[in-house]
């Protein structure tokens, strides 16, 4: 008798276990209610950006009741973003703004989201993670060069470089005297750089020195602080003096700064026009002796870029 006890013990638990594992199997074979989990991976509730939230989307196959939960790396409940919700079949959005339960904002780290169907009678802890991230980039290092621009379309000297070294992936953003002048590309941690070409809204900006300066957004949204970046000049043609003193019938000498020749001067004034065009960037011109003593307005141009300089024509010395 002892002996039939234990062998029909030995056969329940044998077929306990046999029907534990067609359940299992069952249940492996069952497609998942839930599926397409499209979440926005990092957000930063402090950026005061669009990326403020986290947008968590799911797609149901049919309808259920469900609890969803946020969760940290110790699965403890962080947030509880629905109780006993009616959801029908397809896509469910959920959205988190980063506070915690308590109304305190969440700590930096990993989350993840737990559902629990009650018709299905199934929890299931979806693997893709959301990321909350308050900590600002750091600009470890920024340069630029060259320190002078022609930006005049000619391909000389037209574009500045600014190199730099950040901590995290981010976009750079160069500021020129205050004014966003380039949103460059999304860069990886360490070393980049980007250019600027001298335009600032679609528009050349005019000859003169500008103040630089760098700032990163990464990818949840958080801002740098605002990183100076040196001082840029921006040229196209220039005269290096404002005022030329030359006797009638003297000799006019003037040294135009420019990337690039030919470029033409006229030198204009009551009924007097001379002019010229020049491939030389330095112009020695014999002035008439009849012209008349007065100022006179010299002007040197190119490309639709021009400079300007007064010259005074005095009475030839005795």
């Amino acid at each position: 008798m002892r002996q039939i006890a234990l062998t029909a013990a030995v056969l329940a638990l044998v077929g306990a276990t046999v029907a534990a594992f067609v359940v299992t199997e069952r249940l492996k074979l069952q497609r998942s209610p839930i599926t397409a989990p499209r979440f926005d991976r990092r957000f930063s509730p402090t950026c005061r950006c669009a990326t403020d939230k986290a947008r968590l989307m799911i797609r149901f196959r049919k309808s259920d009741t469900v609890d969803a939960d946020l969760v940290n790396r110790s699965d403890s409940v962080v947030r509880t973003l629905a109780s006993d919700q009616h959801v029908g079949r397809g896509d469910v959005l959920w959205v988190w703004n980063g506070l915690a339960d308590d109304g305190a904002l969440a700590g930096n780290g990993k989350y993840q989201l737990r559902l629990h169907l009650e018709r299905s009678r199934r929890t299931f802890l979806v693997p893709t993670t959301v990321i909350l991230d308050t900590r600002p980039p750091r600009i470890r290092s920024v340069a630029v060069a060259p320190a002078s621009i022609s930006p005049d379309g000619d391909g000389v000297d037209d574009r500045l470089v600014i190199a730099y070294r950040a901590g995290s992936k981010a976009w750079p953003t160069l500021l020129v005297d205050g004014s966003v002048a380039v949103r460059g590309k999304a860069r990886a941690a360490g070393k980049a750089r980007f250019s600027w070409g001298g335009r600032i809204d679609g528009q050349t900006v005019p000859a003169g020195s500008y103040r630089l300066a760098l700032e990163l957004r990464d990818l949840a949204g958080n801002l740098s602080k605002r990183v100076p970046a040196g001082v840029v000049r921006v040229r196209y043609i220039e005269l290096p003096r404002n005022v030329y003193r030359v006797e009638r019938g003297g000799l006019l000498r003037f040294r135009v700064a420019t990337d690039a020749v030919p470029f033409r001067w006229r030198l204009v004034g009551g009924s007097t026009a001379l002019g010229a065009r020049s491939s030389a960037k330095t112009v020695a011109v014999r002035l008439p002796q009849e012209l008349r003593r007065g100022d006179y307005r010299l002007v040197v141009s190119r490309r639709g870029h021009e400079d300007r300089a007064t010259v005074v024509v005095t009475a030839a010395a005795p």
